[in-house]
């Protein structure tokens, strides 16, 4: 019994300790070296253009737009030779006319008067892959008794099974749907969009036992999900995807695969690493990976491959029945 109340003294002992030790200490962190960022991502459709900056303190609260760095200079190489000097076309956007092609080096040479040194970046836009086939298989399966369709999207696509290849699925929909106006007249319509909830039990995205959302990038309205090829055992491969989104009466969907290098790879799983663990204080910190040499950011190419199908869906939303109007409109 004594040795009872002796421990149970020192752990009320202890904790007064702790409690009347608190104290609040206000520290100035030191601002810490600003660094110049660069981002872009470059695409064959599209010309080339690069987002230019300053880093910023975790303790900054200035609005984004005092990080936005004007004034700078930015020199394009193609292959090793001198291609462009880009211009300010606002926002901190620099640009050029110049539309990437396939197979091509291309490099991004920064300088501004604000940084001792150049920030530097070169990327490589690989050969997208080809899609053999894309289609959608509906099966009915029962769930307590009910019975409901299930949609999933197959598609098809070959790569080369001699070099370490990366990757990302997109997904477009334009949905066509019917309506009553306020006179009772029938209207079609369309919705154009990137679909950003698409989900998908295929192994090759839960390799590292991560949610589709912990792998997705999001660029210009687009949004795709990356993956590797270490679960592609052969030259054809078949990723599933749940096309429970499917919802308008037809719909034109067409999917798209990126063919991406590396460091876009790792920059996509880096930065939702890094936001995971944000409010986390117990959390070891995640550095976000840069490609960007004497600054920080990512510089990357993407190329994609691309295949449409025309898919109607029948009686998941009947139409509305048409409503007589009133004598006197």
């Amino acid at each position: 019994m004594f040795k009872i109340i002796k421990y149970t003294a020192f752990v009320f002992f202890a904790a007064s300790l702790l409690v009347s030790c608190r104290k609040e200490l206000n520290i100035d962190l030191p601002p810490g070296e600003n660094k110049l960022t660069m981002n872009g991502l470059l695409m064959p459709d599209s010309t080339i253009r690069v987002h230019l900056g300053r880093s910023r303190n975790i303790l900054d609260n200035s609005k984004p737009e005092d990080f936005e760095l004007t004034g700078a200079t930015l020199k394009l190489y193609k292959n090793g030779t001198f291609a462009a000097d880009m211009a300010y076309v606002g926002n901190g956007y620099y640009e050029t006319e110049i539309m990437p092609e396939i197979g091509a080096e291309y490099k991004a040479v920064a300088t501004h008067s604000e940084f001792n040194n150049a920030a530097e970046a070169v990327c490589v836009i690989h050969q997208p892959v080809e899609i053999q086939d894309f289609s959608i298989k509906e099966e009915i399966e029962v769930y307590d008794g009910l019975e409901q369709t299930v949609r999933t999207l197959n598609l098809k696509f070959t790569e080369d099974q001699n070099t370490k290849n990366y990757y990302m699925i997109a997904l477009h929909n334009v949905s066509e749907y019917e309506y009553y106006d306020e006179d009772g007249n029938l209207i079609t319509d369309t919705y154009s969009e990137y679909i950003n909830y698409f989900s998908s039990t295929d192994p090759i995205f839960t390799e590292n036992e991560s949610e589709m959302y912990n792998q997705s990038l999001q660029y210009k309205g687009l949004y795709g999900v990356v993956f590797n090829d270490n679960l592609i055992a052969s030259n054809v491969y078949t990723l599933k995807l749940d096309g429970g989104f499917l919802y308008a009466k037809k719909n034109t969907l067409t999917a798209y695969i990126y063919s991406i290098d590396e460091d876009l790879y790792k920059y996509t799983l880096s930065y939702h690493a890094n936001s995971n663990t944000t409010d986390n204080p117990f959390a070891e910190p995640v550095s976000v990976f840069s490609n960007i040499e004497g600054g920080i950011g990512i510089f990357a190419g993407m190329a994609a491959a691309s295949k449409t199908i025309v898919c109607t869906i029948e009686n998941d939303y009947p139409l509305p029945e048409k409503q007589s109007l009133p004598e006197n409109l």
